[in-house]
């Protein structure tokens, strides 16, 4: 949720970016280093909910193990 949160910052922060008179250079620079930071909690978040999947995924698996074995 918090990833949510500073992307959308973010990405504010690079609309303001070009009404602020920064210098070609720095303003590349700047716009650069967003989209690495955009870039990486995208990837974290994309990871994150894959592994939660997973992990659910594998706990069910052990419940039902866990029932049949009750059961037998």
């Amino acid at each position: 949720m918090w990833r949510d949160w500073i992307n959308g910052i973010l990405g504010v922060w690079l609309i303001v970016l070009g009404f602020l008179g920064f210098p070609a250079s720095v303003k590349a620079i700047l716009v650069i280093a967003t989209g690495i930071i955009i870039a990486f909690l995208s990837f974290w978040k994309g990871v994150s909910a894959r592994a939660r999947k997973e992990v659910a995924a594998s706990s069910e698996e052990s419940e039902a193990k866990t029932r049949y074995e009750k059961t037998v």
